[in-house]
């Protein structure tokens, strides 16, 4: 398993399940690239192609990883919630002004 001697801090691959929830971030993660999808009744296959697959599921934990560090700090997580609020607070106030 060379993929595990690689970088022990990178964590394993996110497996991202259909939800009805969407995060603000979520419109920047890629399937494959950041994250694999399943459902309940796939997930043994999804694990087995994983695991079949160490160089590709080592470089999805990498990408995942990276992307949480780059994009999910504490100072870009505030930064993006100010935008996000921000956004809302004049869309309200043109509204009001109609």
């Amino acid at each position: 398993m060379g993929s595990l001697s690689k970088d022990w801090s990178v964590g394993g691959v996110p497996i991202r399940f259909e939800s009805c929830w969407q995060e603000y971030w979520h419109d920047k993660i890629t399937e494959g690239t950041h994250y694999v999808a399943a459902t309940r009744k796939n997930i043994g296959a999804v694990i087995t192609e994983l695991r079949d697959a160490p160089d590709q599921a080592y470089d999805i934990a990498s990408q995942a990883s990276d992307f949480v560090r780059r994009e999910l700090s504490v100072d870009k997580v505030e930064e993006s919630l100010q935008r996000i609020w921000l956004k809302r607070i004049r869309g309200v106030a043109a509204a009001d002004m109609h």
